[in-house]
């Protein structure tokens, strides 16, 4: 094979594989921002799933190891962490099975895991009769119902 041909046959390898790979889901789990307490959101992309207008996907959410910039700026969030710290505990990071109406934009939690950091298991607790609410605004719900529904 000549020079220019090597060139050519790389190139023609090379793009097509480019494109596949740009088209692929990104797998596991991807950033998409943080709460008003300063905890870090992340959605796991291998539990995408869509069934009849309903998206369904696990999305894990890792507390802030210092909050001490954020309170400075905003008081008030010494009341949403005392808050999750009452509710929660210490924990390492919480797991939450979320569906999400992607038609009204409405979202239920139907699986909620506490990880404590000292614990070995989980805490899990099932929602089977979940019920569909309205994200408020600013909040983390509406932060991954405008990640799922765009």
């Amino acid at each position: 094979m000549q020079p220019g041909q090597k060139k050519i046959f790389s190139l023609l390898v090379i793009i097509p594989l480019f494109l596949v790979s740009c088209s692929v889901k990104q797998s596991g789990f991807t950033r998409i921002g943080q709460s008003l307490t300063n905890a870090s959101i992340y959605i796991n992309n291998d539990t995408l799933s869509e069934e009849s207008g309903v998206l369904t996907a696990e999305i894990k959410t890792i507390p802030a190891s210092s909050m001490d910039n954020i309170i400075a700026e905003k008081p008030s969030y010494h009341i949403l962490r005392d808050i999750q710290n009452r509710e929660f505990g210490d924990y390492a990071f919480t797991k939450a099975l979320w569906q999400v109406n992607w038609m009204d934009e409405t979202y239920r939690i139907v699986r909620f895991s506490i990880n404590y950091k000292d614990a070995k298991q989980p805490l899990t607790i099932n929602y089977q009769n979940a019920e569909w609410e309205r994200a408020i605004n600013g909040s983390a719900a509406e932060m991954v119902i405008e990640y799922l529904c765009r």
